[in-house]
C-alpha cells in the first residue's frame, strides 16, 4: 500500500472500496445503506477508531462522509416498492460498497491498517469485510473549478429519502419524501 501523505490546507478525500462476505444468508434493512452504516460502525468499533464512530452518530444535516447502498455487481441492492419479500444477503456472495469521507483528522487512516476483519453483522452472522480500494484525492486533482452560484446536478442510483425544509424552525416534525415517488 502507498504511502498517503495528507495536505495541511485544502480539501483531502478518503475514498474506500469494501466487500462484504455473510456466512450465512442474513435479511438486511430494505435499503441497504443503512445495513452499511451498521458495517462501518461496526469496523470503527472494533478498531477503536472513535472518530469513526462519532461521524456515524452525528445528528446534523452535513456530514462529512458519504456512503453507498452496497451493491452486487453492478447494481444497487434495496427493497423496490411494494415488494412483499425481504431483501437478503446471501451466504458467500461478495458485495461491495464505498465509503468517502473529507479527512479532517488523521484517525481515519487508522480504517487502512486492518484491510480485512470479520465482524458480525445481524443475528450474529459472521461476516467478512475486505478493503479492496483505496482512493486519495486532494482539492487540486478534482479540478472542479466551482464558483458560487455554480448549478451542480446530481443522479440518484437507489430511491432515496429527502427531508424537506421545515417551515417553522421550532417545529419537531420532520416531512420526508422518497425520490424519485414510487
Amino acid at each position: 500500500m502507498q504511502h498517503l501523505e495528507l495536505k495541511k490546507e485544502g480539501l483531502s478525500i478518503l475514498v474506500l472500496k469494501y466487500t462484504v462476505i455473510t456466512s450465512r444468508d442474513t435479511i438486511i434493512q430494505p435499503y441497504s445503506g443503512r445495513t452499511v452504516r451498521q458495517i462501518l460502525y461496526k469496523i470503527a468499533e472494533k478498531e477503536g477508531i472513535e472518530k469513526v464512530i462519532q461521524d456515524l452518530e452525528q445528528k446534523t444535516p452535513y456530514k462529512n462522509y458519504s456512503i453507498t447502498p452496497l451493491f452486487i455487481n453492478n447494481k444497487p441492492l434495496y427493497k423496490k416498492h411494494g415488494t412483499k419479500t425481504s431483501l437478503v444477503l446471501r451466504a458467500g456472495i461478495p458485495y461491495w460498497f464505498r465509503y468517502a469521507v473529507i479527512l479532517t483528522d488523521t484517525a481515519y487512516l487508522d480504517l487502512l491498517l486492518n484491510p480485512q476483519t470479520e465482524i458480525q453483522l445481524y443475528e450474529n452472522t459472521p461476516t467478512i469485510i475486505r478493503l479492496i480500494q483505496v482512493n486519495y484525492y486532494t482539492e487540486d486533482s478534482l479540478q472542479l473549478n466551482l464558483r458560487q452560484g455554480t448549478t451542480i446536478k446530481m443522479n440518484f442510483i437507489t430511491p432515496t429519502q429527502l427531508q424537506y425544509p421545515k417551515i417553522n424552525k421550532k417545529s419537531k416534525q420532520q416531512i420526508y419524501a422518497q425520490y424519485p415517488e414510487p
